[in-house]
This record gives C-alpha cells, structure tokens and sequence, in this order.
C-alpha cells in the first residue's frame, strides 16, 4: 500500500473509534442474554383430530456456556407447529443458542427463553471463504478491496448507524458516510491520481441527485418509511428525542445505492483515462462522447443490478399477497412495495446520472500530458 493511503486509513480509524455506538441512557437494558448449548431433548408430538401431526413440544435441557450462569444446567421448552412448518429444523442436541435468563423474585426460579440460533461462527466461516475467493483470484488488489470492504462495513456500522440513532439528521450522515466510504475505497482501488478524483466527484454527484429524486419522489408518493417492524419499535421507544423515520429511509438509498454509483464512477473515468492514454490528440469533446458510448453499455446492467437487487428483498411479502388475490396494481399501491419502487427508482437514477456527470469531470481532469498519465494510472 502506498504511504500517502496510510494517512486516509488512520484518520478514518480515529474517527470510527471516537464515534463508536453506546447505548443510549434514555433506554432500558433488556434481560441479559447467554450462550447455551442444547445438551438433551426429548420430543413430544401432538396430533390433530384427523391423525395428522399437530405440533411438536421440546423439553430442552441447556447447559449455560458463559456469564455468571456459566456451567449450571436449565431446563426450557420450545414449541413447532409440524402441519405448517414440517420442512424446517428444530433444535438438535449439540446445538448452540442464545437465551435469556428471568429470575422469579418470590420463588428464586429461573426462568429460561430461547432467542435464536448462534450463527456468527457460521458467518465468519462463509465471510473468511468469500474473503479467500477475493484474494486468490485478485491477489495484491484483493487485499485493498477486503481492506476497503471492511472499512466500508465499519463505516456503516460505527459511524452511520450510531450518528442516526443518536438523532443526527440521517440524509447528511448518510452523505458524510458516502463521501469517507467513496473517497477510501476509491482510493485504495485506484491509486492517489486524477483518474481516481474524477470518480470520486463524479460519484459523490451521483449520490447528490439520487437523495434528491428520494426525498421528491417519497413526499409525491406519500412513503413515510413507517411500514417496517423496525420502525414501529423504534416509535414506540422513549428516546427523548425524535428521529427522522423518512430521512432514515433516504439514508437507506443513498448506502443501497453507493456500491453501483461507485463501480459506474470508477468504470467510466477508467475508460476514459485508457482512451486518453491510447490516443493523446484526441479532444475533450471527443473524450466525452467516447465515455458516454462506454457508460451507455454499462447503464443496462448497472440499472437491472439495482432494480432486481430490491424487487429479491421484497418477492416473499408478493408472493403473499398474491396467494392473498392482490393484483399487481394493488401490490404497487401499497407503501411496503412502493417503498422498495422509490428505493429502486432513485437509486437507478442517481446511478445513470453518475455517467454523464463522470464524462463530463474525467474529459476535463484527465486531458493532461500522457507521462503524467502513465504515472499515475500505473498505481
């Protein structure tokens, strides 16, 4: 890695780690959670009138893995309904979970409840495989993008995330967030040169247009962002503050729609740099419409990656409604799917106008003597 990154890395470091998420003190602590391993189980299966099963009742015996229950052995129940749900998994003996632990204050009695599966070591498996992929097919360049990849994803986490839930306003810290991810990974992917800051412009406009297509074509439509299950807990806690639920949802399509901003960005003032490199007379005007005839090929796909990505996170709720006889017309009035419509639209948008706007910065930046060129698009 070039030193001049390092600068960039450590700054963004620093910045992370004075605005990492807390708890918030207007909050109530819920019940702690432990790590539990299902040590045995017995079964016992109830059947309906007409033979078949009904549903299937555990009586599981957990082992406490951790905390100040660590080692004591408990006792809990879990129920399934098999008629409904027969092609899904129950507890197995082995099995990690997570519980919580209540105690009764009358009869000093614990009280056990199972939250889920432990799937982090899972996770971290799939996460290191994918990792290992990016390294042996891209080598030193797979090194910088899991770098960049993982300062983006910490980005997000502890800085977007906890400055929005601290009541910060959500369409700016998204666009901050925006700008620190796209200048980093850009960078790291494409050097320190004029290649590299015309897609960051280009891409930090593109990012512009798409908030505000979001916030015109969310208030036209009337979506509020309120049809989630995570909004209506947030409403009903007592933050002391209010939070902007439609400026979160802005939020979500400007971070939704940065990773395709960022490739076109980057795709298109490459193209350009590598035309400029091929044939030094040419113009700027000339350099335009050649990065246009390039980002006219890419706007095809880039666009179906976006609008197929949002229509994936909402097929289960259409699948329902269409078992349910809602058309299709219906399906789009309602706020859940038109929010995933906004999301989509604008996101697309911001991405389409990132072609021309890149055209347009990389023509004029990258119309320099070709030996400067060539150092710098060799890093």
């Amino acid at each position: 890695m070039k030193k001049k990154i390092l600068p960039i890395v450590i700054l963004f470091l620093v910045f992370v780690s004075l605005t990492s998420c807390t708890p918030s003190e207007n909050i109530e602590q819920g019940d702690m959670q432990y790590k539990a391993k299902i040590v045995s189980i017995r079964e016992e299966t109830s059947f309906l009138q007409d033979g078949e099963d009904g549903y299937t009742k555990q009586h599981i015996e957990i082992e406490i893995l951790d905390g100040e229950y660590k080692g004591q052995r408990l006792y809990t129940e879990s129920f399934l309904d098999v008629k409904n749900y027969k092609n899904f998994d129950i507890y197995k003996v082995g099995d990690r979970i997570s519980v919580e632990i209540t105690t009764d204050l009358k009869t000093n009695e614990n009280y056990v409840s199972i939250n889920t599966h432990i799937r982090v070591p899972t996770i971290s498996i799939i996460s290191l495989l994918f990792l290992a992929t990016i390294v042996i097919i891209a080598g030193i360049k797979g090194l910088k993008t899991i770098l960049a990849l993982i300062l983006t994803v910490s980005c997000v986490v502890f800085i977007l995330v906890p400055m929005i839930s601290k009541g910060y306003n959500p369409v700016i810290s998204a666009l901050l967030s925006g700008i620190i991810v796209t200048g980093i990974t850009l960078t790291l992917v494409g050097g320190l040169n004029r290649k590299t800051f015309s897609a960051i412009i280009g891409t930090f406009l593109g990012l512009a247009c798409a908030t505000v297509f979001s916030l015109v074509a969310s208030k036209l439509m009337r979506v509020t962002g309120i049809s989630t299950e995570a909004v209506g807990m947030i409403m009903i806690t007592d933050l002391g503050y209010e939070l902007d639920i439609r400026g979160i949802f802005t939020a979500g399509i400007i971070i939704g729609c940065l990773g395709a901003v960022m490739d076109v960005g980057m795709s298109i003032a490459s193209s350009v740099a590598e035309i400029k490199k091929a044939s030094i007379k040419i113009s700027k005007k000339e350099l335009f419409y050649s990065g246009m005839r390039v980002g006219r090929d890419i706007m095809g796909t880039m666009a179906n990656t976006l609008i197929l990505a949002y229509t994936g996170s909402a097929i289960m709720q259409m699948v329902v409604w269409k078992i349910y006889g809602i058309s299709f017309l219906d399906m789009l009035n309602r706020e859940y799917i038109a929010t995933e419509v906004v999301r989509a639209l604008c996101g697309s948008f911001g991405m389409l106008l990132t072609i021309p706007i890149t055209c347009v910065i990389s023509s004029r930046i990258i119309s320099i003597d070709i030996r400067k060129l060539e150092d710098e698009t060799s890093g």
